[in-house]
């Protein structure tokens, strides 16, 4: 080692433990090296690895002039790194200076935080990669007359948009994409999800002192400017690197031992569980929940459906103000058309003046406490045991489940009847054999049931890949296929009732089936109903027809589950599973089971 490396690790090991980790924390430093990705952030070469020698280097930099210039925006070191600068003048490293740093100084200006929110965006239907929501930071001014008036900071991949759907997700599984840090007014992320998406916005208001937010704001400049990472959809994502982010302020971390995913829920989980960190709890309800809640106040829904779609010619005198309202509403949240862009903006200008000429009150409607609130909602990860049969054989099961929620979960929490897992399995220890057998590994599975509505036309869809038992042939206990499925349709109903029609195709792969590949036609029906908050059935009949031979070639699976949910944490649960072949619809393969699961 020589008197360079021997005077960095010197200056470092010379910190108090405290001080060191705040030092690593700055740095992104896990198990011996950090998670940014940009050689340029580290003003050592071995910056990356070593945080003695970047601390040395930091150090030098700030003290031998004249300053180097770093970073996108390309400024002195003082400038580019405010938040290394107070630390080293708080541990004593550096004497207390005033730097001229404009671009700094314009930011601050503009942001002035006095408290910092972290925000949960609910779930986006319509991108898998949004499933399971996502999470930004608030930064509140004080005296601001305006909350849209806030910043958000938001960490985001720059993908590219050429990318076809299979391309953007191996990317974003496989860290193809770069992450960033962006700063941008409140509104602008308002006009995103609330309005743009349909995404609730719930607001968990930390509970810092003014230094801690402060010197948070102070790390993200330096991020901003200067840092990127590669960016993993269930790794290295939006909440992960949110939490390293607060972590610079706090002493005990956010972060807990480092798993193979980290979920935006999981983010808000660990900020409740430190219950001083949560100060405040604010809903900002999405544009369709709005219409929903005005809709309820309107006596006359099918005259209010009529002048909608253009089938009345009632004129808008004709209306109430409730209805007036609702039709302001529903007409904003809209995306037309180009030809029926200017007859809907038509009808919505006439709305307007109407409700102007009668001098009506702009209505702000009162919600309850969110029930999609994810702090309520149960972990990501499951185990569970249990027992049943297999073809009157009895069996102890086990399950692991990984991923957001499945069909039979709870939904307290979270968006009723969604579905989003990956790398989950089932195993049954059967008592004739005694040996273990494998009724699936799941590598992905996607359900987003969105219920349908005159004012809401979004598609319902199912898709994942997964290994399963050949359960229509029993007689085999060792036979998989692989399975590539995917299902779009139709769902009616409401959070505590849904019905679905899906239809769709299926390829499986198997040495096990007779031409090896079966491509399938198939389609599902499925009932869902919530009772009581904690109970929950779900039974789907699924078909499936063989494309070589539709009309004989026919595989039918019935499945009925019932949930019963004791809190967050603990349910009990039971399966049944019915396999029927042919157009007779013969009976092939029946397996139940009792089991009860813990979520962690």
């Amino acid at each position: 080692m020589g008197a360079a490396s021997l005077q960095a690790a010197s200056l470092f090991s010379g910190l108090k433990p405290k001080d060191q980790q705040t030092w690593l924390k700055l740095l992104h430093f896990e198990s011996g090296h950090s998670t940014i990705d940009e050689e340029t952030f580290f003003l050592s070469q071995m910056g990356k690895s070593s945080a003695s020698a970047e601390l040395e280097a930091t150090l030098s930099a700030l003290t031998k002039g004249p300053f180097k210039k770093v970073g996108r925006l390309n400024l002195e070191v003082p400038c580019a790194y405010p938040a290394r600068v107070q630390f080293l003048e708080e541990v004593g490293l550096l004497k207390e200076k005033s730097y001229k740093c404009p671009d700094w100084q314009l930011w601050v200006d503009e942001v002035d935080p006095d408290k910092i929110s972290i925000v949960f965006s609910t779930a986006y239907p319509n991108n898998p990669g949004s499933m399971f929501g996502h999470t930004f930071l608030k930064f509140h001014k004080k005296n601001q007359k305006s909350d849209l008036l806030n910043y958000g900071a938001n960490y985001s991949a720059l993908t590219n948009e050429n990318d076809i759907g299979v391309v953007y997700a191996f990317k974003g599984v496989f860290g193809g994409y770069r992450g960033f840090f962006d700063l941008s007014p409140y509104y602008v992320k308002v006009n995103e999800y609330n309005h743009g998406e349909n995404r609730d916005l719930i607001e968990y208001e930390l509970n810092l002192t003014r230094p801690q937010v402060w010197f948070v704001l102070k790390h993200l400049w330096e991020l901003y400017q200067g840092a990127s990472f590669d960016y993993y959809f269930t790794g290295e994502n939006c909440s992960y690197h949110l939490a390293k982010l607060i972590d610079v302020a706090l002493d005990k971390p956010l972060l807990g031992p480092k798993s193979w995913f980290y979920l935006p829920a999981d983010l808000i989980h660990a900020l409740y569980k430190e219950r001083e960190l949560v100060s405040s709890i604010t809903d900002r309800p999405s544009k369709m929940r709005e219409v929903k809640k005005a809709l309820e106040e309107v006596k006359d829904h099918d005259r209010v459906k009529a002048i909608f779609h253009g089938e009345s010619e009632a004129g808008v005198d004709e209306l109430d103000e409730g209805e007036l309202f609702a039709l302001s509403e529903l007409l904003n949240l809209e995306k037309y058309k180009e030809q029926e862009k200017f007859k809907r903006t038509k009808l919505l200008t006439k709305i307007l003046r109407e409700i102007a000429t009668r001098k009506v009150k702009p209505r702000k409607s009162a919600f309850d406490p969110f029930s999609n609130r994810p702090h309520l909602a149960h972990q990501s990860q499951k185990v569970a045991i249990g027992g049943g049969s297999f073809e009157q054989q009895a069996s102890v099961n086990f399950i692991y489940q990984s991923g957001y929620h499945d069909l039979l979960a709870n939904d307290q929490g979270l968006e009723p009847f969604s579905e989003f897992r990956f790398l989950s399995t089932s195993l049954n220890y059967l008592s004739d054999t005694q040996k273990f057998r494998l009724q699936d590994l799941m590598f992905i599975k996607v359900n987003s049931l969105h219920p349908w509505s005159w004012f809401s036309s979004q598609l319902s869809w199912q898709a994942g890949a997964w290994v399963e038992d050949i359960l229509e042939n029993p007689d085999c206990r060792n036979c998989y296929r692989g399975v590539v499925q995917g299902k779009m349709g139709l769902t009616v109903g409401h959070e505590k009732l849904i019905a679905a029609i899906l239809l769709g195709g299926r390829e499986e792969v198997s040495s096990r089936l007779q031409k090896t590949f079966n491509h399938m036609a198939t389609y599902e029906a499925l009932l869902g109903l919530n009772i009581f908050e904690r109970l929950k059935l779900v039974f789907s009949w699924e078909g499936r027809h063989n494309v070589r031979n539709i009309s004989s070639q026919i595989v039918n699976l019935a499945q009925l589950g019932l949930n019963y949910s004791f809190n967050s944490a603990w349910e009990l649960r039971s399966q049944t599973r019915q396999a029927y072949v042919g157009k007779s619809l013969e009976t092939r393969g029946f397996q139940t089971s009792l089991m009860l699961g813990y979520y962690f």
